[in-house]
């Protein structure tokens, strides 16, 4: 074949693919969301953009109307008391309304006279939407006969039109249960600062670090978090006890909350939490009260603001949600990265060694030269024995005498990325006479104690990776002899 046809034929098929893929796949994608936009009641309306949602009944036109303003990040139900609205409900009512499509036009034009058949004559509601750049206004009349709709319009001239009523099931629920029932109401992703005040001890302050100070880090088990203890000592924490320590809390509901005229005593709260969010404003202040009498672990709270108070049960988890201390805190790993930034692996175990290299998401193990041939057999034993030491952690911090029970590890792991950069290494060096094992990330730096030896667990990894010697797994020869 003519070197240039085949040449012309290959930079056809490739526009043809480059065709079908922008016009098809993306455009078809492109398309899909243009069109879902444009059945929007509202276009261009973003969650995001939402300040305010306020719903009128003309039914009960004496009662209050539900009135919800976001400040500070936080969305309050407005009254003669500001309450924390529940932040969740707030986040799938925002979605569901700025997503609004009109299922079906009834009436393009409607007569003046038809309007009562759909309830529009004189709706029953009327939700107006705040945003910085305007208001919006949804007349609701009627529900459809299949219950699953309502009767709507956007202006009292605009066309009858049917909007799925599932918006509606947020803004129906009665103020108490709309109400921000956890202590702790932030997503504890976006927490970026926590200060605690014990009643006695030093106030304990962690800090996330900023995103670009730890671009393309990522800690132990993956977390792309790094937090810092600045107060009282300064320090990596972990991201896992931080994460663990905002969701305890966050999965905490209040039991009831209390009316102005209860008394309580907050003078001397036993734990104080402030919770700082970006973009929210003042941070969150949780006030851990005297106890309830009538009910063993359950405590009064104060969160501000706006002030609440209310009952929680601490479900026998008072150590984890009161005792903390700094060192509870601290990053104990010794390796800090994460799994998936590791290329290569070179293990020396005494006489046996492992060098595996991640290739089409296994490993490729290189030595031992005679391995198992079942791939997943070889995967998941790389990956565990690189996954347990991800996972070690320290009890103890050794002593400058310590550093010489590195001198001659007994193991010695070494994990290097992509560019041949070493992660990190870990020695494991002599049994201490006390018990544990003394452990380190280079031979002249910080020694640690962990209070299991991990050489076994490593050695079965290796294990499962050799080739089973020949009769090893026969059976005996011949049935065992009768009695």
């Amino acid at each position: 074949m003519n070197p240039r046809g085949t040449l012309f034929m290959l930079v056809l098929l490739a526009g043809l693919g480059a065709f079908w893929y922008f016009h098809d796949v993306k455009g078809a994608q492109v398309r899909e969301e243009t069109r879902e936009k444009e059945e929007r009641l509202f276009p261009g309306l973003e969650a995001a953009d939402l300040e305010s949602l306020r719903l009128v009944d003309s039914k009960d036109p004496d009662g209050p109307a539900l009135l919800l303003e976001k400040e500070g990040g936080r969305w309050l139900i407005r009254g003669e008391q500001d309450l924390l609205a529940s932040q969740d409900d707030l986040s799938t009512l925002t979605g569901q309304v700025s997503t609004l499509r009109r299922e079906s036009v009834i009436a393009e034009t409607p007569a003046e006279q038809d309007l009562a058949q759909y309830g529009l004559d004189k709706p029953r509601r009327r939700l107006e939407i705040g945003t910085a750049k305007g208001a919006q206004t949804l007349l609701l009349g009627d529900r459809t006969p299949d219950d699953r709709s309502y009767y709507a319009r956007t202006s009292q001239t605009g066309p009858v039109l049917e909007v799925d009523s599932m918006f509606m099931t947020i803004l129906e629920k009665p103020v108490q249960d709309l109400r921000e029932k956890s202590p702790m109401p932030w997503d504890p992703s976006k927490v970026e600062r926590i200060v605690l005040k014990p009643a006695e001890g030093p106030e304990i302050v962690l800090a996330k670090e900023p995103a670009s100070q730890v671009e393309g880090e990522t800690s132990a088990l993956g977390s792309t978090e790094r937090w810092r203890l600045e107060a009282p000592i300064q320090a990596q924490a972990d991201p896992g006890k931080v994460s663990e320590f905002l969701w305890s809390w966050k999965s905490l509901a209040a039991g009831r909350f209390l009316g102005t005229s209860e008394k309580v005593d907050f003078s001397k709260p036993a734990l104080t939490i402030e919770v700082s969010v970006a973009g929210a404003g003042a941070p969150l202040k949780l006030e851990v009260g005297p106890r309830v009498q009538v009910k063993p672990g359950m405590v009064y709270l104060r969160r501000s603001a706006p002030e609440e108070r209310l009952v929680v049960d601490l479900v026998e988890r008072e150590e984890q949600l009161l005792g903390h201390t700094a060192e509870d805190f601290v990053d104990r790993h010794l390796l800090a990265f994460s799994e998936d930034q590791v290329d290569r692996i070179e293990v020396a175990l005494g006489q046996e060694k492992l060098v595996a290299r991640r290739i089409r998401g296994s490993w490729d193990v290189r030595e031992p030269a005679e391995v198992v041939k079942d791939e997943s057999v070889r995967k998941a034993a790389v990956s565990d024995l690189l996954y347990d030491a991800l996972d070690l952690q320290w009890a103890s911090r050794g002593s400058e005498a310590d550093v010489a029970s590195l001198a001659n590890p007994r193991a010695t792991l070494r994990f290097l990325d992509k560019t041949g950069e070493v992660l990190g290494t870990l020695l494991i060096g002599s049994v201490r006479a006390g018990g544990g094992v003394w452990v380190g990330s280079q031979s002249s730096g910080p020694v640690f104690l962990l209070e299991e030896d991990p050489l076994e667990g490593f050695r079965a990894c290796l294990q499962r990776l050799k080739v089973p010697s020949p009769g090893a797994s026969a059976s005996p020869a011949g049935p065992p002899p009768e009695p």
